[in-house]
């Protein structure tokens, strides 16, 4: 079942990504490769972002916006996506 999550900021639907914290699996870093999720910072739950859009780099939950997304995993990412 697919979310209908928009981006508080441009109100795209589509470049939605979900903020994954924890250890990762082959699936998860399949998916990182794939755009289709991004790795989390070590925020404490319950107070952390939950979505990041992928076209205005803004992160944010279903109940608050987080600001711009400091996308440090970037370069994680990458290293991720081509280990898989």
């Amino acid at each position: 079942m697919k979310e209908n999550i928009s981006c508080p900021c441009c109100n795209s639907s589509d470049s939605i990504m979900k903020l994954h914290y924890g250890l990762l699996t082959v699936e998860l870093i399949q998916a990182i490769h794939d755009g289709k999720i991004a790795i989390g910072k070590a925020i404490l739950w319950p107070d952390r972002p939950t979505h990041v859009c992928k076209r205005c780099a803004i992160q944010f939950s279903h109940d608050k916006l987080y600001g711009v997304w400091n996308d440090k995993f970037k370069t994680i990412h990458k290293s991720l996506a081509d280990a898989a």
